[in-house]
């Protein structure tokens, strides 16, 4: 009995999942829809008719169908759906992604110029600028696939690739920033002097108690 009533609830919750994605998903790709224009032309007449078509299944041949076959349909609208709903987010995101490296760069640039870590190595001011250069770069390349990509087209990055890019720029060159200054030249300690001072006078005292020990001669 348990396992049935599990099963009834199970192939309720799939259905109403179902039927919420083919709404939702029918009503973004159509015209003026928020994710209109991150589906492909080409497929978006075909996905959005069996959207609908599912819809009427749902409420007439479908209405009491197994388990399995609402699974079913579910995963095959999930692997065109979801990334239309990736390339919306990349897409929508991106912008602001970016607009994160020019602070990180222009701290980067007053610090290279700081008096306070001029005890900076120049391999180490060498490192700085290779991390920062390499950062730019690949960051450039992610504003050409910007430039020449439609929205229904898939991105060659991910928002985690360029996070992590800009993160790491600032880790390690923090890093390097964080270096100690070299400790000053210790200064010869006041009784180390004096020791050394009395170390020289030594023979001349012990020259003075040999001359008052001898005899005088007659």
């Amino acid at each position: 009995m348990m396992a049935a009533d599990e099963t009834i609830l199970n192939t309720k919750a799939i259905k109403n999942q179902l039927e919420t994605y083919c709404y939702d998903m029918r009503e973004k790709c159509e015209s003026s829809g928020s994710l209109e224009k991150n589906i492909e032309p080409s497929i978006k007449d075909q996905f959005i008719a069996e959207l609908s078509k599912t819809v009427d299944w749902l409420y007439e041949d479908g209405e009491n169908a197994a388990l399995e076959e609402y699974t079913t349909r579910l995963e095959a609208f999930r692997v065109t759906g979801e990334p239309i709903k990736s390339r919306a987010f990349y897409w929508g995101e991106l912008a602001m992604y970016l607009k994160q490296i020019d602070p990180v760069i222009a701290v980067i640039r007053v610090k290279l110029e700081s008096e306070d870590l001029a005890h900076l190595t120049e391999e180490q001011r060498n490192t700085v600028v290779t991390k920062q250069t390499a950062t730019a770069d690949f960051l450039s390349k992610v504003r050409t696939d910007r430039e020449v990509k439609k929205d229904f087209e898939d991105p060659a990055f991910t928002l985690n690739e360029i996070e992590n890019q800009i993160m790491a720029l600032k880790r390690e060159t923090n890093a390097i920033f964080a270096t100690p200054k070299p400790a000053p030249p210790a200064e010869e300690k006041k009784e180390d002097a004096e020791m050394k001072t009395d170390s020289k006078e030594e023979p001349k005292a012990d020259a003075d108690m040999k001359d008052e020990g001898e005899a005088p001669k007659k």
